[in-house]
């Protein structure tokens, strides 16, 4: 599986690439054929607290799963498009 890690205007640090690794792995557990994971990383211009944006495009054979949230922090955002990631995918392999 190869990572692709994109961020806007600020730097990712090696502990949320690392947290992001992790919960990733994960996902082969429900689909055993994902080629990349790009997840991108952005702070919106909202005056709220909830503006940690983190969007994944998973890739596997011929699709591409898009998944967006957006919370009070990015550990939050990452669990909670891995969740939604899990679902997709298990529907898709039941298909």
């Amino acid at each position: 599986m190869i990572y692709n890690f994109q961020s806007v205007n600020f730097k990712v640090d090696n502990k949320l690439r690392f947290f992001v690794k992790n919960k990733t792995k994960k996902l082969e557990k429900f689909y055993k054929r994902i080629l990349k994971i790009r997840v991108l990383f952005k702070i919106g211009n909202t005056s709220s607290k909830i503006n940690k944006i983190v969007e994944f495009i998973v890739r596997i054979p011929g699709r591409e799963i898009v998944v967006k949230n957006t919370t009070f922090s990015f550990e939050k955002s990452v669990n909670m498009s891995i969740k939604k990631a899990e679902r997709i995918l298990v529907k898709l392999k039941k298909k």
